[in-house]
């Protein structure tokens, strides 16, 4: 005996196909894993806002990810030890090349990785707010618990595609702030490639130049404006002393009052480039304000 068979609602069918077109465009699907370094908030940073309105808590397991939404929750694993944890995401960031996780002081803690600069880690999307969590039998906390796993050994890191990601601008810390990461004093094999140290001036010696055109971004930080060209390369060696990275330099005509204006950038919106320039500010002293990159 058979039965007659119907086609299910269009509707319902309409709806599956928008999530997984939705999930394919933002390459955020549960169970994709993602391989590079971690680092972790500044401790204070404690009570601050992130990107997203929320009050970061080191105590809490939370982190920070440049493409997963607010509230997905993520397991890291430490390859160095084969420890992880779950963590839910609350800010975005980093934004500095080769990070792809800024975790909380007690997620860290959890990972073994306090006193740490970096360590390298595997990321594994367990849930977002519109998709179903990986194992449905043992969902993900709101707010997070943590899980630890103690592996026999240290992983290896999968092969990752690299993506063409544009890296924002930020101090090239020890440890981070949400977002933004700490400019604090790195080791011995930090600020690579920039041979500057901890110069605070453009003085005598002799350094490696490389100008290049900028036409990604929209917005950046204005942080200084000057007559002259020596003035300038003062401020920009400042910066890079302190660990700053995305440092632009924009030479205006020569009618103009300024004719070199440094900037911090760049950022896709402006609401980026206004949490960065309230976090110079606060964090550093450094006076900052939003501009329309030109073009």
């Amino acid at each position: 005996m058979t039965y007659p068979t119907y086609p299910p609602p269009r509707r319902l069918l309409l709806g599956w196909l928008l999530l997984l077109l939705s999930c394919a465009l933002n390459g955020q699907l549960v169970g994709d894993r993602q391989n590079g370094l971690a680092s972790y908030y500044s401790p204070e940073y404690d009570g601050a806002e992130t990107a997203y309105g929320v009050i970061y808590d080191r105590t809490e397991l939370v982190a920070a990810h440049k493409t997963y939404p607010l509230n997905s929750t993520v397991r890291v694993t430490n390859e160095n030890n084969g420890k992880s944890v779950v963590v839910r995401i609350v800010d975005k960031g980093p934004f500095i090349r080769g990070r792809i996780v800024e975790l909380s002081e007690r997620a860290a803690d959890e990972l073994g990785m306090l006193g740490e600069r970096t360590v390298p880690v595997e990321l594994q999307l367990l849930a977002t707010p519109d998709q179903r969590p990986l194992d449905q039998a043992t969902p993900p906390p709101v707010p997070p618990a943590s899980e630890v796993v103690s592996a026999p050994a240290p992983r290896r890191p999968e092969p990752l595609q690299e993506e063409a990601v544009v890296p924002e601008p930020t101090p090239s810390p020890d440890v981070a702030t949400p977002g933004f990461p700490a400019a604090t004093p790195p080791s011995t094999s930090a600020a690579k490639g920039s041979g500057l140290g901890n110069r605070r001036d453009f003085g005598p010696g002799l350094y490696r130049v490389r100008l290049e055109g900028s036409d990604t971004g929209r917005f950046g930080v204005q942080v200084g404006s000057f007559k002259n060209l020596e003035s300038a390369m003062d401020m920009i060696v400042n910066l890079q002393g302190r660990y700053f990275d995305e440092i632009l330099l924009h030479k205006e005509s020569a009618s103009a009052a300024f004719n070199y204006r440094v900037i911090l950038g760049t950022f896709a919106d402006k609401d980026s480039a206004k949490h960065y320039a309230a976090s110079l500010k606060q964090r550093y002293g450094i006076n900052g304000f939003t501009i329309d990159l030109p073009r």
